[in-house]
């Protein structure tokens, strides 16, 4: 994990907690795995053959798991989670259902007070979106990218530059960078920050697990 520039790190390792910063989440409903040789860890099992010694249990241990229903973590709206400049989204994610899903989200609905937000569209690939307005966004994926897989872990990624690019990332290969009509901040917004659902609407709940966001 790289912690420079780092504002927030949940690793959903037995609780919901910010393992970098001070913005820790409340569970609704979602389940606490911690054991990395059962399944529930993106790493498992032999990351402590591989990682440094100080990093290797956060990486390896355990997960977040979510029923698809009504199951998702509340991180709150602090100041230091109102990014408006440049910003990168990392998650992993082992899902069952891959279409609308929603994985990170920082904004109260689709046309209400938005902020950031990555996930799965309705076609299984990985979507970016950014507002600077709160109302309307500007959505980075495309019918070009790779489907996402079901049972097994995969990695997402939405990196924002102000003014000059958007790129998504999926399992460590570039699905897809925008340079043209990039928005020249986010929009800051009074939504809580959520994993596994958009706070703002009944839908897109996360079926699965997430690990490290």
């Amino acid at each position: 994990t790289e912690l420079t520039n780092l504002v927030s790190w949940w690793d959903l390792q037995g609780d919901v907690n910010d393992k970098h910063g001070s913005n820790n989440g409340t569970n609704n409903g979602a389940t606490l795995n911690s054991n990395s040789y059962s399944g529930s860890s993106p790493f498992k099992p032999r990351i402590r053959d591989k990682a440094q010694p100080k990093m290797a249990v956060q990486l390896a241990d355990g997960s977040t798991s979510f029923d698809g229903s009504n199951d998702y973590i509340d991180c709150g709206d602090d100041t230091s989670l109102d990014i408006t400049g440049a910003l990168t989204v990392s998650v992993w994610a082992k899902l069952d259902d891959v279409s609308s899903i929603d994985l990170v989200s920082k904004t109260t609905g689709w046309a209400d007070d938005m902020a950031y937000w990555i996930g799965c569209s309705a076609t299984s690939k990985v979507d970016f979106l950014i507002s600077d307005n709160g109302t309307t966004y500007s959505s980075f994926g495309d019918s070009t990218q790779s489907t996402i897989s079901t049972g097994q872990w995969n990695h997402f990624v939405g990196v924002y530059v102000p003014s000059t690019s958007i790129t998504l990332y999926y399992n460590g290969s570039q699905e897809i960078q925008k340079t043209s009509s990039i928005k020249s901040a986010i929009n800051n917004s009074a939504a809580s920050l959520t994993i596994g659902k958009n706070i703002g609407i009944g839908s897109g709940y996360a079926n699965g697990s997430i690990k490290n966001v």
